[in-house]
C-alpha cells in the first residue's frame, strides 16, 4: 500500500483547502521529508486527515470518554466525536487520500462532514465516507460501514494495525524499555494490540466460577429430592386399585338413584305444565269473551267499507275546489302588478338610450390626441429597447475581454508546462532506447512466451499423467494376478459345496416327516380336550368354594344386622334419658347464673341494713357483700352441665355411627344375596357343561382328575419328542437351502470374477498403449517449446530472462506488459503533448487578435449608447404634455367602460321589458286554465254527494240499525290502521284459545305416557326426599373416595416426576462435573480475575516474535547492537558486539542509542503488524528536541538507511536543526487568528 496524495479542507487549525501530492516534485523523489511548523500549526492534523479518510477514525480522539461539549446554538457534541475536527466558523470539512491498494489498483477515499443547509450555525450532520476508483467519479461504496470494510480489504490493515505500522511509536517503546516490571505487560499489550489475552484470562476465570456455582446449585437440588421406597409404592398402588373398585360400585348406585329422582321430577314438571296449560286456556277464553263488543264494532266497520270511496272522492273534490279558487284569485292579482312594472321598464329604456349617445360623442372628440400619444409611446419603447441593446452589447464586450484575458493567461501557463513535459519525455526516451524493439513487439513476444509456457505446462501435466499411468499399469497387473487366483479358489469351493449338498439331500429324503406331523395333530387335539376337562373341573371347585364363602359372609352380616338393631334400640333409650338430664341441669345452671348475674350483684351491693329489699322486702341482708355458697354451687353446676353435655354428644355420635353402619348393612345384604344366587347359578352351569361333555365320568371323582393330569403329562412328553424330531428335520431342510444359496452365491461370484478378469486384461493393454502415446507427446512438446523460446531471444537483453521465465512466468509477463504499456503511454503522451503545444501556441495567437478586436468594439459601443440615451429623453418630454400624463390604454379603457356600462343597462332594460310581456301572457293563460279546473271540481263534488246519499239509503233498508250521514262520516273518519289493529287483535285471541287447547291435550298425553314409562319408583318407600338423602350420602361417600384416590395418585405422580427429575439432574450433574474439571484445569493454567496471568504468558511469546523483527531492522540501522530478552522476564538487554558481545542493560544506553533501539522496535512492530503487506509510507510523529547534535546525526543516518529499504519517511518535528538537513518539506505556516496553511517546498 502506497499513499499518492493527501487533501483536506477546514480541518482543525488548517483553514481552507490543502493538497499534498507525493507524485509531484519535490515529494516524488524525496525519500525523507519533514512536516514542520510551530506548535499548534496543525502538523499532527495531517496524520488525522490520513486516518479519517482511510478508517473514519483518528489518533487524537481514540480512548477519549464521551463527555458532552457545547456546539452551535443549543446543540452538544461528544468530546471524542471525530466531527469536532471541523474548524469553527466553517460549514464543511473534508479529508481525502489517494493510494495504491494491495491489488495494484489506485483508489481515492473521501471523508466529509458538514452542517445543516451548509450554514455555519447549522446542526452538525453525520459524517460521510466514500471510496472511488482513481479517475472515476462513481463511488464503489455507499454507507460508512461498507466503506470501512472495503478500505480494510484494499489496504490490508485495520485501524490499529495501520497506526502501529505507518505511524511509528518509538517513544512508547522507549517508555517500555525503562518501565517497571508490573507495567511492562500493560505497555507491550498497548503497543502490539494484543489486549485479547487479558480478556481470555478473565473469561476463563469468570466461566469457571459460573460453572462451579451451577454445579453447587445442581448438587443442592439433587439432595432436596425425596423418593419413596418400593414397599411404599406397592402399598399406594394396591390402595388405588381398591378405591377405584369401590368408586365404580358407588357410581352404579348413584346412577340408579338419579334415574328415579329424574322420573319423579319429570312427573312434577308434567303436572305443573298441565296446570299451566289449563290456566292459559281459561285466561284466553275469558279475554275473548271480554272482547265481544269490539268484535261487533269491527263487523260494522267492515260492512260500511264499500262507501269509503264515495266519501274520499267528496273530500278530495271539496279540498281541491277551495285551493284552486284561492290560486285563481292570487294569479289575477299578480297579473295586475306585472302590468304596472312593465310601464316603469319602458321609461328606463328611453333614459339609457340618451346616455349611450352622449358617451359616444365625447369619445370621438378625444381620438386625435389619443393617436398622437400612442405614436409617442411606441417611440419611447423603441428608443429604450435600442438603448438597452447598446448597453448589453457594451457589457458583453467587457465580459468577453475579461474572459479572453484570463484564457490568455491560462494558455500561456499551459504552454510552459507542455514545453517542460516535452523535455522530460525526450530525456526518458533517450535513457530507455535499448528496450524500444521489445516494447514495440510485445504482442509477438507475449505470443511466443505464452505458447512456450503453455507447452511447458503441458509437458509437466503429461509427465505427471505418464507417471500416474505407469503406476496404474503396475497396480492393474498385480490385480490381474490376484483375480486369477481368486477364480481358482472359488471354483474349488463350489465343487466342495455341491458334493456336501447331495449328501444332505439324501439324509432329508429318508426322514418320516408326514407320519410325525399326523401324530402331532392327534396329540394336540387330545391335549386340548384334557385341558378343557381339567379347567372346568377346577373352575367348579373354585366356584363352590366361593359360594361357601359368600354364604358364610351373608350369614355373618345378617347376625351383625340383628345385633345392630338391638343396640340402636338401647341407644335411643339412653339418648332420651341423657337428653332429659342435660336439659334439666342446664336449666338449673341458667337460674343459678341469673341469681349471680351482674345486675343482681349490683343490686345486692346497693342494699342497706334496716332498709327493705325491693324484691323480697326483707330488712336483713346477710349475703349483700358475699355469697360463698352460691359461687361454689355455680361452679359445681357448670361442671355437671359439661359432663352431661359430653355424655349426650358421645351417645349421639355413637348412635349416628350405628345408624350409618345399619344403613350400610341394609345396602350390603341384598348385594351379598345376589352374589350368592349368581355363584349358585354358575356352579349349576359348570356342572351341566361337564355332564354334557363327559357323561361317562363322575365329576366329583378326585382320582379321575388325577388320571387326567397323568394322561396330559404323557401326551405332553410325546408331543415334545415329536416337536424335537420335527425341529431336527427343519434344521436339516434349512441347512440344505443354505447350501443351495451358498452354491448360487459362489456361482454368481465366479461369473463376476471372470468378467472383472477380462476387464482388467483390457485395462492393462489400454494403459500400455497410453504410455507410449504420452512419451511421444512429451518429446514433441519439448521441441516446440525450445523453438518458441529461440524466437524470443533476440528481443530480450536481460541475461536471466529465461531462468525467470521458468521460475515465475506470470511475474515476468506482468513486468514486460507493464514496460510495454509504459513505453506506449509515453509515446502517446509525447505525441499528444507536441500536438497540444502547437495547438496552444496557435490558440494563444488567435486569442490575442480577438482580444484587440473586442477592445476596439468596446469604444464604439460606448459612443452609440450615449446617442441612444439622448433620443429616449426627447420622446419622454413630448409625451408628458398629452392626456394629462395618463396612458392611452387607461383613457380608452375609461370611456369604453362608461359606454359599455350604459349599453349593458339599456340591454338589461329591453330584456326585462320582453320578459314582463311574456310573463303577462303566461298569467292570462293560467287564469283561463284555473277557471276551467274549478268548474270540473264543482261537478265531481255534486256527483260524489249524490252517490254517498244513494249508498246510505240502500244500507238503511237492509241494516238492523239505521245510520245518519253524520254517523256514517264519523265512522269513516276512523283510521284504517285502527281497524287493522283490531282485526289482528281478534285473530290473535282466536289463535291463543286454539293454541292453549292444543297444549292442554298434549300435556295430558305426556302425563299418561310418563306414568306408563319404566323406572317408576315405589311411591311408598321411595319418595323424592328419601331418594335425595340417599343421593347426598352417596355423593359424600364418592367425594371421600375421590379425595383419597386423588391423594394416592398425586403421591404416585409426584414420585414419577421426582424420579424423572432426579435422573435428569444426575445426567446434568455428571456433564457439569466433567465440564467443571475441564474448565478448572484451564483456569489453573491461565485464568485470573484481573487477566494478568495469561497476559504475562502471551506477552512473552509476543515479545520474542517482536524481537526477531526488531533485530532485523536493527541490523539495517547499525551492526553493533542486538536485542535479547532476559529469560522468564518481559525485560530486555542489549548485546554490544563492539564490546565482545557484552550484555548491557537498557538503562546504560545513551540518548542516541536508546533512540536507535526504540526505532528498531517500532519498525519491527510495523513489520510484525504488516507481515502480508509492504507499506512504503512511514510517519514519525515524535519530539526530537531532547537530542544533541551527535545523536541527531545518528538519527539522520538511521533514516537514510530506511530510505534505502524502499520506504518514504515523513518526520513531524519543529526542531530547526533536523528540518534544515531535510530538503523536502511540508510546512505549516500560521496566518493569524488561529489559522494555518500548508506549503510544500
Amino acid at each position: 500500500m502506497k499513499i499518492l496524495r493527501i487533501q483536506g479542507k477546514n480541518l482543525a487549525s488548517i483553514a481552507g483547502e490543502f493538497d499534498i501530492d507525493f507524485t509531484a516534485a519535490p515529494l516524488r523523489s524525496a525519500g525523507i521529508f519533514a512536516i514542520c511548523g510551530p506548535t499548534g500549526a496543525g502538523k499532527s492534523t495531517i496524520l488525522d486527515a490520513i486516518c479519517l479518510a482511510l478508517f473514519n477514525n483518528m489518533p487524537r480522539t481514540t480512548g477519549i470518554e464521551g463527555t458532552k461539549m457545547p456546539d452551535v446554538g443549543q446543540e452538544f457534541i461528544q468530546q471524542g466525536d471525530r466531527r469536532q475536527i471541523l474548524r469553527r466558523g466553517t460549514a464543511e470539512a473534508m479529508a481525502a487520500v489517494e493510494f495504491i491498494a494491495v491489488d495494484g489498483k489506485s483508489y481515492r477515499s473521501v471523508w466529509r462532514v458538514w452542517r445543516a443547509n451548509n450554514k455555519i450555525s447549522g446542526k452538525l450532520q453525520p459524517a460521510e465516507l466514500r471510496v472511488y476508483p482513481l479517475g472515476d467519479p462513481s463511488p464503489i461504496t455507499t454507507g460508512i460501514s461498507e466503506s470501512e470494510n472495503k478500505l480494510i480489504q484494499l489496504i490490508g490493515l485495520n485501524y490499529n494495525q495501520f497506526t502501529r505500522t505507518v505511524l511509528l511509536a518509538q517513544n512508547e517503546f522507549a517508555r517500555f524499555l525503562k518501565a517497571r516490571k508490573e507495567e511492562k505487560a500493560e505497555v507491550l499489550e498497548k503497543l502490539t494490540g494484543t489486549e485479547i489475552y487479558s480478556v481470555i484470562s478473565n473469561t476463563v476465570y469468570s466461566k469457571t466460577t459460573a460453572i462451579r456455582n451451577e454445579w453447587k446449585e445442581l448438587s443442592a437440588r439433587m439432595g432436596n429430592i425425596r423418593l419413596l421406597t418400593q414397599e411404599e409404592i406397592e402399598t399406594l398402588q394396591q390402595q388405588s386399585a381398591k378405591l377405584l373398585k369401590h368408586e365404580k360400585a358407588l357410581q352404579q348406585k348413584n346412577e340408579e338413584i338419579q334415574r328415579k329422582i329424574r322420573w319423579i321430577e319429570q312427573l312434577e314438571q308434567i303436572n305443573q305444565s298441565k296446570s299451566e296449560a289449563q290456566a292459559t286456556l281459561s285466561d284466553a277464553q275469558k279475554v275473548q269473551a271480554e272482547a265481544q263488543a269490539q268484535s261487533v264494532w269491527l263487523q260494522q266497520m267492515e260492512s260500511i267499507e264499500s262507501s269509503r270511496l264515495f266519501w274520499i272522492e267528496k273530500n278530495e273534490c271539496t279540498t281541491h275546489l277551495v285551493s284552486q279558487t284561492e290560486l285563481l284569485r292570487q294569479t289575477e292579482q299578480a297579473l295586475s302588478d306585472l302590468n304596472e312594472k312593465a310601464t316603469q321598464t319602458l321609461q328606463s329604456v328611453e333614459r339609457q338610450k340618451s346616455l349611450v349617445n352622449q358617451y359616444t360623442t365625447q369619445y370621438n372628440k378625444l381620438k386625435p390626441e389619443l393617436l398622437e400619444a400612442r405614436r409617442l409611446d411606441i417611440g419611447i419603447v423603441n428608443a429604450r429597447q435600442v438603448e438597452q441593446e447598446s448597453r448589453k452589447t457594451l457589457t458583453d464586450l467587457q465580459d468577453k475581454i475579461k474572459v479572453h484575458q484570463k484564457i490568455q493567461d491560462s494558455r500561456y501557463s499551459r504552454i510552459l508546462q507542455q514545453r517542460e513535459l516535452d523535455d522530460k519525455l525526450k530525456e526518458w526516451f533517450r535513457k530507455n532506447r535499448q528496450h524500444e524493439q521489445m516494447c514495440l513487439n510485445i504482442k509477438l513476444i507475449e505470443s511466443f512466451l505464452d505458447t512456450a509456457y503453455t507447452q511447458r505446462l503441458q509437458v509437466i501435466e503429461n509427465q505427471s499423467l505418464y507417471t500416474s499411468t505407469l503406476q496404474q499399469l503396475t497396480v492393474s497387473r498385480q490385480q490381474l494376478e490376484l483375480q486369477r487366483r481368486e477364480i481358482e479358489t472359488s471354483i474349488q469351493r463350489h465343487n466342495d459345496l455341491l458334493q456336501l449338498r447331495q449328501q444332505q439331500q439324501i439324509s432329508v429324503n429318508r426322514f418320516p416327516i408326514s407320519e410325525l406331523r399326523n401324530r402331532k395333530e392327534q396329540l394336540r387335539l387330545q391335549r386340548e380336550r384334557l385341558l378343557q376337562e381339567i379347567t372346568l373341573t377346577e373352575k367348579l371347585d373354585k366356584t363352590r368354594q366361593e359360594l361357601r364363602k359368600r354364604q358364610d359372609k351373608l350369614q355373618q352380616q345378617q347376625q351383625n344386622l340383628q345385633a345392630l338393631k338391638v343396640r340402636l334400640t338401647e341407644y335411643k333409650k339412653e339418648i332420651e334419658i341423657a337428653e332429659i338430664k342435660y336439659t334439666t341441669i342446664r336449666h338449673t345452671l341458667e337460674q343459678a347464673r341469673l341469681s349471680v348475674s351482674e345486675n343482681v350483684v349490683r343490686l345486692r351491693a346497693q342494699l342497706e341494713e334496716n332498709t327493705p329489699c325491693p324484691v323480697c322486702g326483707s330488712q336483713s341482708h346477710p349475703y349483700a357483700a358475699h355469697h360463698p355458697l352460691a359461687d361454689g354451687l355455680l361452679e359445681t353446676l357448670e361442671k355437671e352441665v359439661r359432663q352431661h353435655e359430653a355424655a349426650y354428644n358421645r351417645l349421639k355420635t355413637e348412635n349416628a355411627r350405628l345408624e350409618a353402619e345399619h344403613r350400610y348393612l341394609g345396602e350390603v345384604l341384598p348385594v351379598l344375596q345376589n352374589e350368592k344366587y349368581e355363584s349358585q347359578e354358575e356352579c349349576e352351569e359348570i356342572h351341566q357343561q361337564i355332564k354334557e361333555l363327559y357323561s361317562d365320568r363322575s365329576v366329583s371323582n378326585g382320582q379321575n382328575r388325577i388320571n387326567l393330569r397323568e394322561q396330559l403329562n404323557i401326551s405332553q412328553k410325546e408331543l415334545e419328542s415329536i416337536c424335537l424330531k420335527e425341529n431336527e428335520w427343519e434344521q436339516r431342510q434349512h441347512q440344505l437351502e443354505t447350501l443351495q444359496k451358498e452354491l448360487d452365491k459362489i456361482q454368481n461370484q465366479n461369473n463376476a470374477l471372470q468378467k472383472t478378469f477380462q476387464q482388467t486384461q483390457e485395462k492393462v493393454v489400454g494403459q500400455a498403449t497410453e504410455l507410449s502415446k504420452l512419451q511421444e507427446i512429451i518429446e514433441g512438446l519439448k521441441v516446440q517449446q525450445n523453438i518458441s523460446l529461440e524466437k524470443v531471444a533476440p528481443f530480450m537483453h536481460a541475461p536471466t530472462w529465461r531462468q525467470r521465465w521458468e521460475d515465475n512466468y506470470p511475474d515476468l509477463k506482468q513486468e514486460l506488459t507493464t514496460a510495454a504499456q509504459k513505453w506506449q503511454t509515453k509515446t502517446l503522451q509525447s505525441a499528444e503533448n507536441e500536438k497540444l503545444l502547437l495547438q496552444s501556441v496557435a490558440e494563444y495567437e488567435e486569442n490575442q487578435k480577438n482580444l484587440e478586436s473586442f477592445r476596439q468594439s468596446e469604444t464604439e459601443a460606448a459612443e452609440a449608447l450615449k446617442k441612444r440615451s439622448e433620443e429616449t429623453l426627447s420622446f419622454i418630454r413630448k409625451r408628458a404634455r398629452l392626456l394629462q400624463g395618463q396612458t392611452v390604454d387607461e383613457t380608452e379603457r375609461y370611456w369604453q367602460e362608461l359606454t359599455e356600462r350604459a349599453t349593458q343597462e339599456l340591454e338589461t332594460a329591453i330584456r326585462q321589458k320582453e320578459q314582463l310581456s311574456g310573463q303577462s301572457e303566461q298569467l292570462k293563460g293560467k287564469i283561463t286554465q284555473l277557471r276551467t279546473t274549478c268548474d270540473q271540481y264543482q261537478k265531481r263534488l255534486e256527483k260524489a254527494t249524490r252517490q254517498l246519499g244513494e249508498w246510505l239509503e240502500k244500507y238503511n233498508r237492509t241494516a238492523p240499525a239505521q245510520l245518519t250521514e253524520a254517523t256514517l262520516i264519523s265512522l269513516l273518519q276512523v283510521a284504517p290502521e285502527k281497524i287493522r289493529e283490531e282485526r289482528e287483535r281478534q285473530n290473535h285471541l282466536r289463535d291463543k284459545v286454539t293454541t292453549a287447547l292444543a297444549t292442554l291435550r298434549e300435556r295430558e298425553k305426556q302425563l299418561a305416557d310418563h306414568l306408563q314409562s319404566p323406572g317408576r319408583p315405589d311411591p311408598q318407600s321411595e319418595s323424592l326426599s328419601s331418594l335425595q338423602r340417599q343421593y347426598t350420602a352417596l355423593q359424600e361417600e364418592s367425594e371421600r373416595i375421590l379425595q383419597q384416590k386423588t391423594e394416592v395418585l398425586a403421591t404416585l405422580h409426584t414420585q414419577e416426576e421426582n424420579q424423572k427429575q432426579a435422573a435428569t439432574l444426575k445426567d446434568t450433574l455428571d456433564a457439569k462435573t466433567k465440564l467443571l474439571n475441564q474448565w478448572s484445569k484451564l483456569d489453573e493454567l491461565i485464568g485470573s480475575q484481573s487477566g494478568y496471568k495469561f497476559k504475562e504468558i502471551a506477552q512473552g511469546y509476543t515479545l520474542d516474535i517482536l524481537l526477531s523483527y526488531a533485530n532485523i531492522q536493527l541490523r539495517e540501522l547499525t551492526s553493533r547492537y542486538q536485542l535479547q530478552r532476559i529469560p522468564d522476564e518481559l525485560a530486555l538487554q542489549v548485546i554490544d558486539h563492539d564490546l565482545c558481545d557484552e550484555a548491557r542493560s537498557v538503562f546504560s544506553l545513551s540518548g542516541g542509542e536508546s533512540f536507535l533501539i526504540s526505532l528498531a522496535l517500532a519498525l519491527g512492530l510495523s513489520s510484525f503488524s504488516s507481515r502480508n503487506h509492504f507499506e512504503e509510507n512511514l510517519f514519525i510523529d515524535e519530539g526530537f528536541g531532547t537530542l544533541d547534535s551527535e545523536t541527531l546525526q545518528i538519527v539522520m543516518e538511521a533514516l537514510e538507511r530506511l530510505r534505502s529499504q524502499g520506504r518514504q519517511v515523513g518526520i513531524i518535528s519543529h526542531v530547526q536543526e533536523l528540518t534544515e538537513r531535510i530538503p523536502a518539506k511540508i510546512c505549516l505556516v500560521k496566518t493569524g487568528n488561529g489559522k494555518s496553511k500548508v506549503v510544500v517546498e
